[in-house]
């Protein structure tokens, strides 16, 4: 009698806690297809940098738990280095539509409930619209 009342409590406690949400899985591609060499450097969080050539392509798989916004949420800012010495910084206060930062500028494709692919493709346009 004394182990099932032991043993009762710790029933309850389990049966009333909420299970927890799955991890996300989150893919982002970036796709160089702005004509020249670029960098794209990731600030705070994690400071990573991702070098592409002309037509390369960089995948990175990102683990979280519960809701995001952008792949990037982890993030202060994000550079862009378009070889010769073109550079762009991006902050979460700008709003265009052109923002690595925002999940609105990517292509997202849900591959199931849990796994999302981000995909952003560098224009030669971004490169002209950048002043010397």
């Amino acid at each position: 009698m004394k182990k099932l009342l032991l043993f009762l409590p710790l029933v309850v406690l389990f049966a009333c806690t909420e299970p927890q949400p799955p991890g996300i899985t989150l893919e982002c591609k970036f796709i160089n297809k702005s004509g020249v060499e670029l960098s794209v450097v990731l600030y705070q969080g994690i400071n990573d940098t991702v070098t592409l050539a002309d037509r390369e392509e960089s995948t990175r798989k990102i683990e979280v738990e519960g809701g995001f916004d952008s792949p990037f949420f982890y993030c202060d800012s994000i550079g862009v280095i378009f070889n010769p010495g073109k550079k762009v910084l991006y902050k979460w206060s700008n709003g265009s539509a052109r923002n690595p930062l925002r999940a609105e500028s990517y292509a997202i494709t849900k591959i199931n409930e849990h796994h999302f692919l981000y995909q952003y493709t560098f224009t030669e346009q971004d490169y002209l619209n950048i002043p010397n």
